[in-house]
């Protein structure tokens, strides 16, 4: 359980259980509904139900991988070695949470193995209800999937297929259905109109402000190039090299006069299309941070395929190579899995002892008190205890009215800087943030931090061991 955006995912979830309807601002409702109905039938909170969400698609996108590379009928050898490719965690550092983006990544395997059986009238009735689904999961995966649908579609047409997977009619269904919800959702509409104009800006050749390009580079500038190549092979070793060999398998694939695979370049189109449509949204837009770009890329779904085809081409010996390969990259999956020192980030899950620290701080404070916080906001702890409205409609209470003060060295005049009371609070998780994995930018350490139990006009109201609570009252500092 990170404390960014999933802490709000799991409030999203409560909303629908306590309130009864969805929220304006819950503009991806599918998995909020869905975590909320199982909470309500197997009678757990919506908390507990979402630390097993991931699992429950994780092994649906297992199962849906096996069942696709079965469709396409090459054999046993190309079922097993697609398997064997998808164990890989691509999508790493998001696996272990309920990261809306990652949810709706791992339901397209189960579409296209149900596009790829659409002779059967009841695989047809399945991929309109998922396309009906989808729209609700994920604005940015929804797009690329029209994308890939429309990809495919022109292949087809163009190869004059005599059965299509895709048609006409099915792309409709959707781009209807996405149409609608966005224009009814203003946020979603005005974050597409804002990326449409920085990507117009950047084809221009004009100042389109920060993208995602920039904000890596700005990234990397911080943390210097060899920390930040360290960090990102780390990352994405697994992608990057089956990146490589999967654009070596479509080469194959294109280059052999044999038909044995012809049914596997839609699958090489979409990968490339999408692959080529990230980049376009990295550089030119700030659609979204840029390690959920590199680390959440939806195009990786191809890769196993892929992959299977490359083992079934190559000889035995080369095989072998291969299979290391993979293993490897499961190695450095795994290192990543959690966000940690090794990637230049501590490891950022809410503790139990977190929670029942900000719950004690939510049920105890002064609504007219505001709380300052350095990386745990307690409209974080509010969403994921009591629900998202709670946050909105506690909002002066929970939000920060003002930041940590950027000089430690003041907390060594015995003073607290503060012109109000405020509540201030501290976890195990910012001690070991600024005094191991960002050490080296000296903004803090925990001397720094611990300092302020010696302040005078700061009063240690609570602590568990992990999360402790202070009241701050105003002082003047001292006149030099």
């Amino acid at each position: 359980m990170g404390r960014g955006d999933n802490a709000d995912y799991v409030g999203y979830a409560m909303d629908i259980s306590i309130y009864g309807y969805l929220p304006d601002y819950n503009f991806y409702p599918y998995t909020s509904v869905l975590i909320s109905q199982i909470s309500q039938i197997v009678n757990v909170s919506a908390l507990e139900v979402s630390k097993y969400i991931p699992s429950l698609f994780i092994i649906i996108y297992m199962l849906a991988i096996y069942c696709w590379a079965k469709s396409f009928k090459q054999g046993y050898n190309f079922i097993t070695y697609s398997v064997i490719a998808s164990i890989p965690l691509f999508f790493a550092w998001f696996f272990a949470t309920i990261y809306y983006m990652l949810i709706s990544t791992l339901m397209l395997p189960l579409l296209f193995y149900i596009l790829n059986k659409n002779t059967d009238f009841r695989y047809r009735i399945l991929a309109i209800i998922l396309c009906l689904v989808l729209p609700f999961t994920h604005p940015i995966i929804s797009l690329i999937l029209l994308l890939y649908l429309i990809c495919m579609f022109f292949e087809e047409t163009l190869l004059d297929h005599k059965s299509y997977k895709v048609s006409l009619r099915l792309i409709m269904i959707f781009l209807i259905t996405s149409s609608i919800w966005y224009l009814a959702q203003y946020s979603l509409t005005k974050n597409a109109i804002e990326i449409l104009e920085q990507a117009e800006n950047s084809l221009l050749m004009k100042s389109s402000g920060d993208t995602t390009l920039t904000v890596a580079t700005g990234y990397l500038n911080k943390l210097g190039y060899l920390t930040a190549v360290k960090s990102l092979i780390i990352m994405t070793f697994d992608e990057l090299m089956y990146y490589i060999l999967s654009f070596i398998s479509i080469f194959i694939i294109f280059k052999n006069p044999k038909k044995d695979f012809e049914d596997l370049k839609p699958v090489s189109l979409c990968f490339i299309s999408g692959s080529i449509f990230y980049i376009f949204l990295f550089i030119s837009s700030r659609a979204h941070t840029p390690y959920r770009f590199i680390n959440l890329d939806a195009n990786m779904i191809f890769a196993p395929l892929l992959l299977g085809y490359f083992m079934v081409f190559l000889n035995k010996q080369y095989r072998k190579v291969l299979n290391l390969i993979i293993i490897i990259s499961v190695i450095t999956a795994i290192a990543s899995l959690y966000q940690s020192p090794i990637t230049t980030y501590p490891n950022d899950q809410f503790t139990a002892y977190d929670i029942s620290g900000g719950k004690w701080l939510l049920d105890s404070k002064s609504e007219e008190i505001p709380t300052i916080t350095l990386l745990s906001p307690l409209n974080r702890y509010s969403s994921l205890i009591y629900g998202s409205k709670y946050s909105f409609l506690h909002k002066s209470s929970v939000r920060p009215w003002s930041s940590f003060p950027a000089d430690a060295s003041s907390f060594e005049t015995g003073i607290f800087p503060a012109n109000n009371t405020q509540y201030f609070s501290i976890t195990q998780y910012e001690k070991q943030a600024y005094s191991t994995v960002w050490k080296d930018i000296g903004q803090f350490n925990e001397s720094h931090l611990t300092s302020i139990n010696s302040c005078k006009n700061v009063y240690h109201i609570y602590n568990n061991q992990e999360f402790s609570t202070y009241l701050i009252r105003p002082c003047e500092l001292p006149r030099n």
